[in-house]
């Protein structure tokens, strides 16, 4: 039989179970799910196919065809432990590129959307993993063989993002503390010619020629170190404005950790 014919079968066997009138016996349901879980499990959709037999098992017979039921139970019972032994599951591991266990990354096994965990039951076959975290993504493939348990899978999401940044030179701070000495200077000596100007007001017409010097070597100083204070602050700012762009790799999130 094919493939698409037994599961043709196996749905119409499930929708008749759901559409079965009050009337019909549950030996009859019975025998329905037991045929519903071998036409699965033969097809390789064991994870229904469980489901069916355990239905099977668990549901209650009536009095009415209780010992027929209870055969089938007994072998629907002896299916699901086969069944459960043949299917496969993963071990999966959703890290970014540093290694680290990403949380709260969204997964996607084929075309279904699952919660991560560390096992994932699923059935035979090749199977398409993606999980994708802050914006980027990452895949996985495998082929699962039927009784495989624990298989290892691997998602690695890329995590870093590269960000311009334009640091300071040391040229900034040289210039910077130029600037600063060479405007205390000028404050300073700024103050000092203050103080031989009151001098020189106060003693005229009859100075000591030395305070006239002094003063005028005072003033020049401050004249000097206003020019230099000028200057660096200039090169401080257009030094610091023409900083060069770098790049600089950064991870999107600090919830990501070991």
């Amino acid at each position: 039989m094919r493939p698409t014919a037994r599961i043709e079968i196996g749905a119409a066997l499930v929708i008749a179970l759901v559409a079965t009138p009050a009337r019909a016996s549950t030996t009859e349901q019975h025998r329905g799910l037991m045929i519903a879980g071998q036409v699965m499990k033969n097809d390789g959709k064991l994870l229904r196919a469980r489901d069916l037999l355990v239905s099977c098992r668990d549901a209650p017979c009536d009095d009415a065809a209780a010992a027929e039921c209870a055969e089938i139970r007994r072998f629907c019972g002896a299916q699901v432990g086969e069944t459960s032994a043949d299917i496969p599951s993963v071990a999966l591991r959703v890290v970014d590129d540093r290694g680290w266990p990403v949380k709260d990354a969204n997964l996607r096994v084929d075309a279904s959307v699952m919660d991560p965990a560390p096992s994932i039951e699923l059935d035979p076959g090749h199977h398409v993993f993606r999980a994708t975290y802050a914006g980027a993504s990452g895949s996985a493939e495998i082929d699962l063989a039927k009784g495989r348990r624990g298989a290892p899978v691997t998602i690695t999401i890329d995590l870093r993002r590269t960000v311009p940044t334009r640091p300071t030179p040391w040229p900034v701070y040289l210039f910077g503390t130029l600037t600063a000495v060479a405007s205390f200077t000028a404050i300073g000596f700024a103050i000092a010619a203050q103080k031989e100007a009151d001098d020189l007001a106060f003693c005229k017409p009859a100075c000591d020629p030395a305070h006239k010097g002094l003063f005028v070597g005072t003033t020049v100083t401050v004249d000097v170190s206003l020019v230099v204070a000028a200057v660096a602050g200039l090169a401080t700012l257009v030094t610091y404005l023409a900083r060069p762009s770098r790049a600089h790799v950064v991870h999107v999130e600090e919830r990501v950790g070991p």
